[in-house]
């Protein structure tokens, strides 16, 4: 036999008359949402992020962006972040740094290092490149391995042959 409720709620406790029985009868709402949600059944609801955090973000990308002179620089660091984010989706074949690079008139490895300043800047540790920790150990190995002279631009052949080559330039011009 089904009960018919008709609810009566004082807004604290949740009751209804059931007329077949002629009583009031308290009711409950069982929560099955959180129930799936502590199977693992259903995703938890991500946190939102305030108005002022979301503004403050959006603004040290921009300040970011903006601190080079350099409006063509501004506009490829912008389409590098991008591609980082989101090269899926990036417009007018902006996918790489290579690409954004060649048609910004800079190198690679400059987008590559300013991305890598945002990151450290930012506190935002997302999987691009090596660790900040990693990056300066190679940097002060280098550094040493240069005041030690033992670096591989002291040593490498292809170098000294076109030094020898741009001395050999220079005594003619001069001569």
């Amino acid at each position: 036999m089904a009960f018919k409720y008709e609810s009566r709620f004082d807004g604290v406790h949740p009751v209804a008359f059931n007329r077949e029985s002629g009583h009031v009868e308290r009711v409950g709402r069982f929560d099955f949402d959180e129930v799936d949600r502590n199977l693992g059944n259903e995703p938890e609801e991500e946190p939102g992020i305030s108005f002022s955090d979301a503004s403050a973000a959006i603004s040290l990308i921009l300040q970011w962006a903006c601190e080079t002179p350099d409006l063509k620089l501004v506009g490829a660091r912008t389409a590098s972040l991008l591609a980082y984010l989101d090269s899926t989706n990036a417009p007018h074949e902006r996918t790489t740094l290579e690409a954004i690079a060649k048609e910004a008139g800079c190198t690679r490895a400059l987008l590559s290092k300013r991305l890598l300043e945002l990151r450290d800047q930012a506190g935002v540790h997302l999987t691009m490149g090596k660790r900040a920790y990693t990056r300066d150990r190679y940097k002060k190995a280098q550094d040493f391995a240069v005041a030690a002279g033992v670096h591989s631009s002291v040593s490498r052949k292809d170098r000294k042959k076109r030094e020898e080559a741009e001395e050999v330039s220079l005594d003619a011009v001069a001569g």
